[in-house]
């Protein structure tokens, strides 16, 4: 018997010196029961059960007489089944059965049973802060019912117990359960009939719980809206995302705008020069249609140099374009300052014969486009001497109407 009581007081003390650890042990970040919910109603329900030893002391009154209590025990078994309001409080509803007697095996056994509630009182997720996955937890809690033995009528009863939590799984416990109960009518523990006063019952299982619902343990409220939280942070850096795209866009545009605008005040530009180099052409293309035009050659040459031949294209080029039906007078000129009459006038038509050679043979045109003149005049056209080493080249039209005109370079 003292074998067993000590057992029992140990269970007890185990109870206690985890409370203290538990206790000073530093705090955990999680916040109290209002920080925390549950994802259901039908979660965080536990149904449990175990088998140990009770212990009886019989008899408060016996003290004031001078008198030892009666002791017993014997053989006890619990089940329950509660549900978890939060992390800190909970609430059970049990059954004990237990097998009492003064000397177990005599045959003086008598059952009886307890019909108990409890408020439970997680002291470690109290103290230490809530985890889903932590090993150990310590809940003392307070019980009472209804006292049944066998025979008899029922008595209340009511009690402090400490229940020891090892986790083995997501949803399995180990439970080390230790029970004190107060029953009113001391004839009740050991069956003595007339006893009257106060008894002591211990109670110490050993079982499992198992936690029912579908997702056992807690969130916190911060962990629940997280997913509301990220999308909300994700809305506000997508929106962010998109307005600074539109802000890139419209910057985008507007530099656009400004380019397009420059690109048409310089096209509009260019159009105007164009214009204005068109007019300037379309002058020179008069002026030279209207103009003698002339090819120089060497002292006693009567082919043109490379640089003159670029000089003659052009011309010839620029007066077809705009009419190719033109007809040319060809005048060939010498210096008479230099050789004789005869060399001179030589010369004029070597160099008048030339320049038709190449408008025939280069330009294809007609041979009744041509009209060659030789200046047999003795004097020089152009004051200046190296001028009359020359073929004028003009239209026949402009040679009609201006006879007299200055050639064009």
């Amino acid at each position: 018997m003292k074998i067993k009581a000590f057992l029992f007081a140990a269970l007890l003390l185990v109870g206690a010196s985890a409370f203290a650890q538990e206790a000073t042990e530093a705090g955990s970040d999680k916040g109290p029961t209002d920080s925390f919910i549950s994802n259901s109603f039908k979660d965080n329900w536990f149904i449990g059960g175990g088998i140990g030893w009770n212990h009886s002391a019989n008899g408060f009154r016996s003290l004031f007489q001078g008198q030892w209590m009666t002791v017993g025990g014997g053989i006890a078994a619990d089940i329950n089944f509660g549900k978890w309001l939060d992390p800190m409080w909970g609430i059970r509803a049990g059954f004990n059965g237990v097998l009492n007697s003064e000397q177990p095996g005599r045959g003086d056994e008598y059952p009886f049973i307890f019909l108990h509630g409890d408020v439970m009182w997680n002291v470690t997720n109290q103290t230490k802060g809530y985890i889903a996955d932590r090993k150990y937890q310590f809940i003392p809690y307070l019980s009472a019912g209804a006292y049944i033995p066998k025979g008899h009528h029922f008595n209340f009863g009511v009690g402090l117990g400490f229940l020891n939590k090892i986790r083995l799984t997501e949803r399995l416990d180990l439970d080390l359960d230790a029970l004190g109960i107060i029953i009113k009518d001391a004839s009740l523990v050991d069956g003595e009939h007339g006893a009257s006063g106060l008894s002591l019952l211990g109670i110490a299982t050993v079982g499992v719980s198992y936690k029912l619902g579908d997702q056992p343990g807690w969130q916190t409220k911060a962990d629940a809206l997280m997913p509301a939280t990220v999308a909300v942070a994700e809305a506000t850096a997508a929106l962010a995302a998109a307005q600074a795209e539109k802000e890139q866009l419209a910057a985008e545009k507007e530099e656009a705008e400004a380019a397009q605008e420059e690109a048409a005040k310089e096209n509009e530009a260019l159009k105007s020069e164009l214009a204005e180099n068109a007019a300037q052409n379309e002058a020179i293309v008069k002026n030279l249609m209207e103009t003698p035009a002339i090819v120089y050659f060497e002292i006693g040459q009567a082919t043109l140099s490379v640089k003159e031949l670029e000089h003659f294209d052009r011309i010839v080029k620029t007066m077809l374009s705009q009419d190719k039906e033109i007809k040319f007078t060809l005048t060939g000129l010498t210096d008479h300052n230099t050789g004789s009459a005869k060399r001179n006038q030589q010369l004029q038509k070597q160099r008048a014969n030339y320049i038709h050679k190449l408008l025939a043979d280069k330009y294809g045109l007609e041979k009744d486009q041509f009209e060659i003149i030789i200046d047999e005049s003795a004097k020089n056209r152009f004051t200046t001497i190296e001028l009359n080493r020359a073929v004028i080249i003009e239209s026949a039209k402009a040679a009609e109407e201006a006879p007299a005109a200055e050639p064009a370079e």
